[in-house]
């Protein structure tokens, strides 16, 4: 990775171009010169695959938060136990016999 390192302010800052950015402006202008014949879909990829993978990540995980809280609210909810005089739960279902 090719790094800048800033001085004043912000000297702990960094900025650079990664490897994907390299492998993307080596495919544009492999596409551009004629030497390969891929769709721009393709030779963009570098670019746009990494954060759409991401966010696909995340719309899944989100997916599964609201399947997961719409799972409890559609399981019928247990009676309530309610207590005796000693402090025993008993099953309001069984008739206070537990």
């Amino acid at each position: 990775m090719i790094k800048v390192r800033l001085e004043g302010p912000r000297r702990g800052w960094q900025f650079g171009i990664g490897t994907l950015e390299l492998l993307g402006l080596l495919f544009v202008g492999l596409k551009l010169g004629g030497v390969v014949d891929w769709p721009w879909l393709a030779v963009t990829a570098p670019f746009w695959a990494l954060p759409a993978l991401g966010l696909a990540g995340v719309l899944i995980a989100i997916l599964g938060l609201f399947l997961t809280k719409l799972g409890h609210s559609m399981r019928s909810p247990q009676p309530p136990l309610v207590g005796d005089a000693e402090g025993k739960a008993l099953d309001k279902a069984a008739g206070g016999q537990g």
